[in-house]
């Protein structure tokens, strides 16, 4: 397994869920952090360099990342967490709802790569993708605290420990994907 101390990680959408459980796992393991959310929250993560920021605006992230660096002289490590989403019937999805997902899940994540990506040049990169997460994404807008389906869920813990598992790997390993779901999610078995 390879150390991570020393590192430096920009984690978005950090105030909480997979962000602030994968934020306070790759403390324990040296890394230094930089955590951007909507409202600037710390998950409890001490020397951590934490400022408001919104992916959906490619100015915000640029100024989040330039800032990171700015605090730690380096960028190794992004994870690109910020999401919204919705449940329910996909025709009933009101439009704003869509347009939202599209500009946090899509648009932010690439404004996020595209300025975190001179910084990571020498870094290598994964691709870690989980499936249904017990948190409070989508929670009001098609999900609620008293949905069975959170019960088999995984934990934002969970993820959390995937992504340390990706990032320690050996660098003559070339992680390319990492999709898993929780076995009680019917599409994937």
């Amino acid at each position: 397994m390879e150390s991570l101390a020393g590192r430096v990680a920009l984690i978005t959408g950090a105030g909480r869920g997979i962000g602030a459980s994968t934020a306070r796992l790759l403390a324990q393991n040296g890394v230094r952090l930089a955590l951007a959310s909507r409202r600037g929250e710390n998950p409890g993560v001490d020397g951590a360099f934490v400022q408001a920021c919104d992916v959906r605006n490619a100015a915000s992230i640029k100024s989040m990342v330039d800032a990171s660096v700015d605090h730690f002289g380096q960028l190794d490590i992004v994870v690109g967490n910020a999401g919204v989403g919705g449940y329910g019937p996909f025709l009933e999805v009101p439009d704003d709802q869509i347009e939202d997902m599209i500009d946090t899940n899509v648009k932010g994540l690439i404004y996020t790569m595209r300025a975190a990506l001179p910084h990571l040049m020498n870094s290598d990169a994964a691709d870690v993708c989980p499936g249904g997460v017990a948190t409070d994404f989508a929670m009001g807008t098609g999900r609620t605290p008293d949905m069975p389906q959170l019960a088999g869920m995984m934990r934002p813990e969970d993820v959390a420990e995937t992504i340390l598992f990706v990032l320690t790997r050996p660098r003559n390993h070339r992680i390319l994907e990492v999709a898993f779901r929780p076995v009680t999610e019917a599409s994937w078995g």
